[in-house]
């Protein structure tokens, strides 16, 4: 089971929170993901999006030499996160949602579908979208 590491972006510049979401995807979670894919391409509509608690949140461990390196926060509540959702669009997908207790929205990197192949799951690159005739 892969685990990607994604930055995370809070939309309020005064805000702390997480900096980063680590998520474990499994056969499941990427098989779900083409399928929104293939209906996002078929109703010709930008995204669809659905409840999603799978990706863990963390900040990043400045003190470490490796760049990807995260921890758990001094304050728990830095990482606390609600209302999160699995955005699939033809070609790509995200998780987004809010601080929780706040109004303040925060969104992870974009993941391109073909990323799911080169992780080794066995998707058809047709089903990648737009991207997915290209490496």
């Amino acid at each position: 089971m892969p685990e990607m590491i994604l930055d995370v972006s809070i939309y309020n510049e005064y805000a702390t929170g997480p900096e980063v979401a680590v998520v474990q995807i499994d056969d499941e979670l990427a098989a779900r993901i083409v399928k929104l894919a293939e209906a996002v391409r078929q109703l010709g509509v930008y995204k669809l999006s659905m409840f999603d608690y799978t990706p863990d949140y963390f900040v990043r461990d400045h003190e470490s030499e490796d760049e990807n390196a995260y921890k758990e926060p001094e304050d728990p509540c830095e990482c606390r996160v609600e209302c999160v959702t699995l955005n699939v669009t033809d070609s790509d997908f995200f998780w987004s949602g809010i601080l929780k207790h706040t109004d303040i929205r925060f969104e992870t990197d974009s993941v391109p579908l073909t990323d799911l192949i080169r992780a080794g799951f066995s998707i058809n690159p047709a089903d990648c979208g737009k991207e997915g005739t290209t490496s």
